[in-house]
């Protein structure tokens, strides 16, 4: 009873009990949407989850508090073996000084150099896996054939190697990794419910234990063969470029002389590639399919777009990170579809750590807390006309929507010190795809198809994949 007692207390303190699973056969997050077009004073909303409740604040100005706030959360998702046997320590799931130095490390490492050695690799990435240079008519499924580039090109970035020429248990890495993340998912509910010693009764769970601990076997030998290949070659002269991620890491720890209070051991290294997969992997590919989709949908903006990449793009070989700035069209665009098809419409479930107040709502040690940042993308009160794609919205310089203008109201990538590391990441990534696929191809959608969303593997994206058609110039 304790948990309905204590949602009705929160309720008494201004949070809202309103239902969010509002049905609608063409969006799994509806309610979501509507929440503050139909009660635009919603500040939060309580929730009943078995044997605890959960409070989804809504607010800007309380969410503002949530992410400032960090030491009274904990993240829920590392009580999940599987996940902890995945990612131990990654940026994801670490906390306190632990999360300071990955992030110092990582943030460190995404300079100039690194995202401008990607571009290429990302484009030779989508050429290969999508066929474009041959130049011919072609089907492709969205998002799962762009999830296939977006693998690969993390596989790529981070060590620097095609996804096929990693094979674990007969097939490409990206593979093996998709479905390891997919069962991972299906056993978190089971977990949630039940918790991990009954888990571990089953036969099943048992394989996929040593299936993700032989996952990181295989690119726990690649990283020990890199340093043997430093050790062999000597480090890399300060100021030449670095070519992946792997290199930059380990060059790092040689600096720092294996002080693993300074730099990163082999079993972080694993835990962040294993973050930039599981993070990158699906939220890249939902933004690039959803762009492709609104492209279609809005040809109007469509149009804009695909000028924008051909006039931009004279030839594939040049793109580099000046002309992917440069491109404003692309810049709105993206941030229209990240608006209304976020991948990522949520922060990560957090526990409370101790009781607190957000605002003037009580909240008790071990209560769920969640940022649904999805809602602030469809109020009236931060855009205008929300339902509406419109990327002019971003491209003003008067008269902005007070989404934009307010830092904690449009938060695709989390808010605050501990927004998302690789975002500037995600976004090159989505705009060399697209200009790989743009430049060289009309694009349609086969007549009949109807968007469904639901809640993918990671992210927010379509039940149904888009049949997308590339029509050569």
């Amino acid at each position: 009873m304790r948990p309905r007692r204590w949602a009705k207390e929160l309720v008494a303190q201004g949070a809202s009990d309103a239902p969010l699973e509002k049905k609608n056969p063409s969006d799994i997050l509806y309610g979501f949407k509507r929440v503050l077009q139909d009660s635009p004073d919603t500040k939060a909303v309580a929730m009943k989850f078995p044997g605890r409740v959960g409070l989804f604040v809504l607010d800007t100005e309380l969410i503002k508090e949530v992410l400032t706030n960090h030491k009274y959360y904990s993240k829920l998702n590392n009580n999940y073996e599987l996940s902890t046997l995945l990612n131990a320590r990654g940026i994801s799931k670490a906390e306190g000084d632990d999360w300071k130095l990955h992030r110092r490390i990582i943030s460190e490492a995404f300079q100039y150099d690194l995202f401008n050695n990607m571009v290429p690799l990302i484009r030779d990435g989508a050429n290969e896996i999508l066929s474009l240079p041959d130049n011919q008519p072609k089907k492709i499924q969205l998002p799962d054939d762009i999830e296939m580039v977006t693998s690969d090109a993390i596989t790529r970035i981070f060590f620097g190697l095609r996804s096929k020429d990693v094979l674990i248990n007969g097939r490409p890495a990206s593979q093996e990794a998709t479905e390891i993340l997919r069962k991972n998912r299906s056993y978190s509910k089971i977990q949630l419910a039940f918790g991990n010693l009954l888990m571990n009764v089953s036969s099943d769970y048992r394989k996929q234990k040593k299936r993700i601990l032989n996952f990181r076997n295989v690119f726990r030998k690649k990283i020990q063969e890199r340093m043997q290949q430093i050790q062999a070659r000597g480090t890399t002269p300060q100021g030449q470029n670095k070519s992946d991620l792997l290199e930059i890491l380990l060059q790092h720890r040689i600096k720092y002389d294996n002080d693993f209070t300074q730099t990163l051991s082999d079993e972080e290294i694993l835990d962040e590639f294993a973050v930039f997969f599981m993070a990158g992997k699906d939220t890249t590919s939902l933004l690039v399919s959803m762009t492709l989709y609104c492209c279609v949908t809005f040809p109007e903006w469509g149009e804009k777009l695909i000028k924008e990449v051909r006039e931009t793009v004279h030839d594939l070989k040049d793109l580099n990170i000046e002309l992917l700035n440069s491109m404003n069209v692309m810049t709105a665009f993206l941030s229209e579809v990240l608006r209304m098809y976020p991948p990522a419409p949520a922060l990560l479930m957090r526990t409370a750590n101790c009781d607190h107040y957000i605002g003037k709502m009580f909240v008790r040690k071990d209560y769920i807390v969640n940022t649904f940042f999805l809602a602030n993308n469809y109020s009236p009160k931060c855009f205008k006309d929300p339902d509406h794609f419109d990327p002019n919205r971003w491209m003003k310089t008067e008269d902005k929507d007070e989404g934009i203008k307010n830092p904690f109201a449009f938060l695709p990538f989390s808010g605050g010190q501990r927004n998302c590391v690789g975002k500037h990441l995600a976004i090159f990534e989505a705009k060399t795809i697209l200009c790989s696929i743009l430049k060289g191809y009309n694009v349609s959608i086969d007549p009949g198809y109807t968007l469904q969303m639901g809640t993918q593997t990671l992210g927010y994206g379509p039940v149904d994949p888009i049949p997308l058609n590339l029509i050569p110039l």
